[in-house]
């Protein structure tokens, strides 16, 4: 809501603006909201590549002081990632697989645009 922050306005909200919050709300010692958001992945309210992009934000800058649901390797990586490491976890929420993403990468299919997001 614009009365949350003073620099919101009526004009920037975007489906990524929740986002941008959450991963700035894990820069300091804040509590996770991460059992909340995941069981909202599965009622279709929260896109599971969002709730991935929070977890590994969550994991990688509160340095496992913090609860949470941890890595899912898609944007932040632990420094002795393996590459295999989270399928589990991703298939659970939809995720594509590493090789999946290694494909779609290599295919003419996708833009510039999507290469620029890895």
């Amino acid at each position: 809501m614009p009365e949350y922050h003073q620099k919101i306005s009526h004009t920037q909200f975007s489906a990524g603006m929740p986002i941008i919050i959450l991963v700035h709300h894990y820069s300091q010692p804040n509590i996770s909201h991460d059992s909340l958001l995941y069981a909202e992945v599965f009622t279709g309210n929260l896109y599971n590549e969002h709730f991935a992009t929070i977890c590994d934000f969550g994991a990688a800058f509160g340095k496992n002081k913090f609860s949470g649901y941890g890595y899912y390797g898609l944007r932040q990586k632990p420094k002795n990632y393996k590459p295999d490491e989270f399928s589990e976890k991703r298939e659970r929420i939809g995720l594509l697989s590493n090789s999946e993403i290694q494909k779609l990468n290599q295919s003419n299919i996708q833009t510039k645009f999507w290469n620029r997001l890895k």
